[in-house]
């Protein structure tokens, strides 16, 4: 019941003075239109739970991911480096903002620094290491990428992504059977439509 959700937050905002209990109440607003569909209002909450907490690293790094999941690259560059200029050691931001780097055509090494340094601080989080995977993908290294993937495929045979990154991996070595193995693994587990879009794109390719 988002919109009551909503309209209840919003009520609430009125009745509390401006402070970290405002902000709160905002975080929450933005999570309930996230929820809901709505990136653009889930964006401008945050940002006005900064405004009243400017320096605060849960604000900071979640305003990050809301921009960089709604495609606001260089803005979410910006708000991931502000939040580790106040806590370097955060591994989920390290995390994203490598990630965000090997996507948007940045500085290669320092994404793989950065996600380096993530792995270290916290080392049993999937989703590092899938983008150390990417990471090493992008700079042409094949076969660290196959290693890294192979171990997620270990873990967590059921997730389509890294049966896609691995069958990725195995078509840049050129081990076409392997690529096409893991790519129709893939399938098996409900990829989401763009990354079925790109499987199926890759196993035409591969053909």
């Amino acid at each position: 019941r988002f919109d009551f959700a909503i309209q209840t937050f919003t009520r609430m905002l009125g009745l509390v003075e401006k402070g970290k209990l405002q902000a709160d109440i905002y975080l929450r607003l933005a999570e309930t239109y996230r929820r809901k569909g709505d990136a653009n209002s889930a964006i401008q909450a945050v940002e006005k739970a900064r405004k009243i907490l400017p320096e605060d690293t849960v604000v900071l790094s979640t305003l990050a991911l809301l921009l960089d999941q709604g495609g606001r690259r260089p803005e979410a560059k910006q708000v991931y480096e502000a939040t580790l200029k106040l806590d370097p050691n955060n591994p989920v931001v390290l995390n994203n903002l490598a990630f965000l780097q090997a996507e948007s055509g940045g500085d290669l090494d320092d994404a793989l620094t950065k996600a380096e340094r993530a792995k270290r601080l916290l080392p049993s989080l999937f989703e590092i290491s899938d983008t150390l995977g990417w990471i090493y993908l992008k700079k042409g290294l094949a076969d660290n990428a196959i290693d890294a993937f192979k171990d997620l495929v270990a873990k967590q045979p059921n997730i389509s992504t890294y049966r896609y990154h691995l069958g990725m991996a195995y078509s840049m070595k050129g081990d076409k059977s392997k690529a096409l193995d893991q790519l129709r693994e893939a399938m098996k587990y409900n990829p989401p439509k763009e990354e079925k879009d790109k499987i199926q794109q890759l196993v035409a390719r591969l053909h």
